[in-house]
């Protein structure tokens, strides 16, 4: 099933026009046992971009936290949020949460979102 969940996302990143080398990244990690059921199969999904590609390709500034300078972009659009604090944030069902490191954000986020890989 997890393998279902990254191949729908290979395919909607490519519609959104995501690189050919992330989709393929994507059908690589797809194709393992582990997929994204693990937080290195997880982090594998993540890439850097800036806020206006966010925006381009997600289309809504809204959810990123306002201090945003640099967003990491996870599997289904979730993501990290860089900010000019120097301080990493996630939203979460109850607002956004702040972190020291990005290590910690993205572990917090793999958990907060685990469910729906494993599904």
């Amino acid at each position: 099933m997890q393998s279902n969940k990254l191949l729908s996302a290979a395919l909607a990143a490519k519609l959104r026009g995501a690189g050919r080398k992330y989709i393929q990244k994507l059908q690589q990690i797809a194709d393992r046992k582990e997929a994204i059921t693990t937080l290195d199969g997880f982090r594998e999904t993540g890439r850097m971009m800036r806020i206006n590609r966010f925006t381009s390709e997600w289309g809504k500034r809204e959810e990123l936290h306002q201090d945003t300078v640099m967003v990491c972009v996870y599997i289904t659009g979730i993501h990290v949020d860089f900010l000019k604090t120097g301080e990493y944030a996630i939203k979460t069902g109850r607002g956004w949460r702040k972190f020291k490191s990005a290590t910690e954000a993205e572990t917090a986020l793999w958990k907060l979102h685990l469910s729906k890989f494993q599904q």
